[in-house]
Order: structure tokens, then C-alpha cells, then sequence
């Protein structure tokens, strides 16, 4: 596990820690959703309307490290670049691979952690009555810088440990160091 994947899980506990000490402060209706343009649609306020982003947090952390686990053990499912190259690698070499694309994509577990946590904030703002046009710009630039981010990350990932495991490969068969 990477350090992506450790702060993704604090800051997993953290939404879950603090929209549970926010639970009992709220009023009688949160919101559920709130538009780009900050139209709100009101829901009652139960515990499952307000941890329903925890919830989906949970959810989409597990699913992404399913899948990098997954991805470790069926080497051929996973689509990136150079892909030929990955499985013309001794089943190790793949496996060292594929663990540090699974760790880079930790960055899109952090990346979908961190947004849900800006949006339970802001939902939490706006039952108190505040005013959400700044949260939603913050939450679009996160979310926004967050896609081009994680792909770059990825795909670095991916080629420069895919370099380092053929040239290592590689000096095994020749027998140089």
C-alpha cells in the first residue's frame, strides 16, 4: 500500500468522523443535491440522506482497490500503455508493475475522497444557511484538476515501471548487473 492509498483511507475516516459529529447539529432538512448554478433540492434530514457521501466514499475507495487488485492477479484485463510490453515480462517483473499502478491510482481514490468530503461540507453549509458558490467552485476546480492529474500520474507510473522492469529484465538475460 502507498502512501496515497493510507492518506485516501484518513481522509475517509475524517468524512466519517466528521459528518457523524455534524449529524446531531443539523437542522431538519439537508440538502441532496445542490446545482452548479446553487439551486438546492431539500431532503429530510435522516442519517442515510447525510451519509449517503460517506457512503458512496466507502463505496468507490473499495471499488478502485478491488479493481488494482484484480488488475495484479489478471495482468491481460488491465488497459495501458504498452501493454504488449507488460506481459512480455516474467510474471514478477508484472506484478512489480501492476503494484505501482495500483498505488498510483490511489491519487483517484484520494482525488474522489477529497471531493465528496468538499461537497458534504458545503452540503453542511447550506442547511446551516450559507452561501455555496464558493464550494462549488472550490469542489469544480478539485474535481477539474483532479482528472488530468490522475491520468498523468497513471500513465508515468505505468511507463517508467515498465521501463525499469525491462531493462532489469533484460540485464538478467544477458547476465550483465
Amino acid at each position: 500500500m502507498t502512501l496515497t492509498w493510507y492518506l485516501d483511507l484518513l481522509l475517509l475516516g475524517w468524512l466519517w468522523i466528521h459528518s457523524l459529529r455534524l449529524w446531531p447539529t443539523l437542522p431538519d432538512r439537508v440538502p441532496g443535491h445542490v446545482g452548479l448554478r446553487g439551486e438546492i433540492r431539500w431532503d429530510e434530514s435522516t442519517i442515510l440522506a447525510w451519509l449517503l457521501l460517506p457512503i458512496v466514499a466507502t463505496l468507490s475507495t473499495a471499488a478502485i482497490w478491488i479493481a488494482t487488485r484484480y488488475s495484479v492477479r489478471n495482468p491481460r484485463s488491465i488497459n495501458i500503455p504498452g501493454k504488449d510490453r507488460l506481459l512480455s515480462l516474467p510474471p514478477n517483473a508484472q506484478r512489480r508493475v501492476l503494484d505501482r499502478i495500483g498505488g498510483s491510482l490511489g491519487v483517484a481514490a484520494l482525488s474522489a475522497t477529497m471531493t465528496l468530503l468538499l461537497c458534504q461540507e458545503m452540503r453542511y453549509r447550506a442547511a446551516l444557511g450559507e452561501a455555496v458558490t464558493p464550494w462549488i467552485v472550490m469542489i469544480l476546480a478539485v474535481a477539474v484538476a483532479s482528472g488530468p492529474t490522475i491520468l498523468i500520474t497513471i500513465v508515468l507510473t505505468a511507463q517508467r515501471a515498465l521501463d525499469a522492469e525491462t531493462r532489469t529484465t533484460r540485464a538478467g538475460s544477458t547476465g550483465q548487473p
